[in-house]
């Protein structure tokens, strides 16, 4: 038949992979890291009797419980230092050989597939915005904005904290994703 393609070193799922595992010191060290702030936040919030947030997004949570609030600011400065720490290791260290390789090899790759002549340095560098914009929206909206008084907001702490604990795991995650990709793309934009 063919190449199996999910199991060679230059499939962009393998290197999306492989540039998180690079820029980590340890194999998911940074998702532990966020969870182990997280959940140290909410045991220390039910201690917490009066906290009105850092964030204007948890100034404006008028009936969200200190609690909330607490875990709200601690996630966004844990995400904070994750992605400080990620640039750094990636500007101070970059990636690893085996995967500079790699993303030669998937570029080998793309052109021999690509007949034309496409103009791949401004998809890549909308690839970058687009993603870059994406985590800048959440953290516009759920961060530094007053938007915690909206009738959404005020309707999924009436029912439920839960709802807005899960937001911010998942929000996380994405923006880690998200965050990845983009300095994927700007590891490929290299050997463009």
């Amino acid at each position: 038949m063919g190449k199996n393609i999910i199991n060679t070193e230059n499939n962009f799922n393998y290197l999306l992979g492989r540039v998180l595992f690079d820029l980590s010191p340890t194999k998911y060290f940074f998702i532990y890291m966020y969870f182990i702030f997280f959940i140290a936040a909410y045991v220390y919030g039910f201690y917490v009797s009066e906290y009105g947030g850092i964030t204007p997004f948890a100034k404006s949570m008028v009936l969200a419980s200190p609690q909330l609030k607490l875990v709200n600011d601690v996630a966004f400065i844990s995400e904070l230092i994750i992605f400080l720490i990620l640039i750094l290791r990636y500007y101070f260290y970059g990636l690893n050989v085996k995967t500079k390789y790699g993303f030669k090899r998937h570029e080998r790759q793309l052109q021999s597939l690509n007949s034309g002549k496409e103009n791949r340095n401004f998809v890549t560098a909308m690839g970058i915005l687009f993603c870059l914009g994406l985590i800048g929206l959440r953290y516009g909206v759920f961060v530094f904005l007053e938007s915690g008084n909206i009738p959404k907001i005020r309707g999924a702490i009436k029912s439920s904290e839960l709802i807005l604990y899960l937001y911010m795991i998942c929000g996380f995650i994405l923006d880690l994703i998200f965050f990845v990709i983009t300095i994927f793309i700007l590891e490929l934009r290299k050997h463009i």
